[in-house]
């Protein structure tokens, strides 16, 4: 299983535990180093949960990747909806 790969099982199981869109960055953070840019963020997001870029199209906003717009309430509150549909969407029922 590649550094990628890894990744993407982390994120999957963080979103089956219920964790926060933050806790998630984290996960990212740590596996791909703070030098992650925001358009990776975004990719793994995307290859992770298969959203569309549109879903998630607020992230750089996100002031815990270097934003000015959104504290982690409110990045909870527009990706994390994104993401439980998209889970839902792709297995047919809510982790």
């Amino acid at each position: 299983m590649t550094d990628s790969e890894m990744t993407l099982e982390k994120l999957r199981a963080a979103a089956d535990r219920g964790d926060t869109v933050r806790a998630m960055i984290d996960i990212i953070k740590a596996d791909r180093g703070a030098e992650i840019t925001t358009l990776g963020v975004m990719s793994l997001f995307v290859k992770a949960f298969a959203v569309s870029v549109a879903d998630i199209r607020e992230l750089p906003g996100a002031k815990c990747l270097g934003g000015a717009v959104y504290e982690d309430d409110a990045m909870e509150a527009i990706v994390a909806p994104a993401v439980a549909r998209a889970r839902v969407g792709t297995t047919g029922f809510r982790h």
